[in-house]
């Protein structure tokens, strides 16, 4: 089964031999549950695989500080973008580049969480799939719509 999973990590490994989509998934559960020590570790280990599965890890704490933190802390998203944009001032063998996803592990474990933004998406994914449509509301149909502008709609109605 896990040859035709979706994810191109299920059937890598790690430098030291373990699965890197468990790794994956280790990090965002154990930033989830603020487990700090599990999070660096999982997050150590796929840095020091390649710089391939570091990039994946960087990548993965972008999404977590979204759909993992999201309004738990507003400012995680730039925070850890922030530190990704820093790391490409560092070789990937320098040391400074772990310093800077440390500091981003540490920083989403001990930020609130929130995941509905995730959920949210995850509905409105649902109601596509199923055909649903938003209705359009009145208010819409201004100046800049072809139909506000037939309605003989102005600047009033923005």
């Amino acid at each position: 089964m896990a040859e035709n999973y979706w994810d191109p990590y299920a059937n890598v490994t790690s430098r030291n031999g373990l699965p890197c989509d468990e790794l994956t998934a280790t990090l965002r559960a154990a930033i989830r549950r603020a487990d700090e020590k599990t999070a660096l570790a999982a997050a150590y280990e796929m840095h020091i695989s390649s710089p391939q599965l570091s990039d994946k890890l960087w990548r993965t704490l972008l999404v977590a500080s979204v759909e993992e933190i999201g309004f738990g802390n507003v400012h995680a998203p730039e925070t850890v973008f922030a530190l990704y944009k820093m790391k490409g001032d560092f070789s990937y063998r320098a040391g400074d580049q772990a310093m800077l996803f440390v500091y981003a592990v540490r920083y989403l474990c001990r930020s609130g969480k929130d995941c509905s933004s995730a959920d949210y998406a995850r509905v409105l994914d649902l109601k596509a799939q199923h055909g649903f449509l938003y209705d359009v509301p009145d208010y819409t149909f201004d100046m800049h719509t072809v139909q506000g502008r037939e309605m003989g709609r102005g600047e009033v109605h923005f």
